[in-house]
């Protein structure tokens, strides 16, 4: 288990999208997330942003992230792609 704890707030909740913040402690330090989701019309997740904090702790969360046995194995399946720009995410 990465993190000790997790304590989840959701700020919102919209049609396509819902915001949350959390705060969690790995290795006994604690880093605080907020995460946006968008939805597409299946209700599926097709977009997440995150904000990590503070950077330090972000950096050790991913290095420790990075050499779990789950990501190891997620690396071989998933399928690398471009990342949409704000503009193809966000069509006026």
């Amino acid at each position: 288990m990465l993190a000790h704890f997790q304590e989840f707030i959701y700020i919102g909740n919209g049609e396509n999208v819902f915001v949350e913040d959390y705060a969690a402690a790995v290795d006994g330090r604690p880093i605080a997330n907020v995460a946006v989701v968008y939805k597409n019309e299946d209700g599926k997740t097709q977009h997440l942003v995150l904000n990590r904090r503070p950077l330090p702790m972000l950096q050790h969360f991913s290095r420790k992230l990075a050499s779990t046995s789950l990501v190891q194995s997620a690396r071989s399946t998933v399928p690398t792609r471009r990342m949409p720009t704000a503009t193809e995410r966000f069509p006026h």
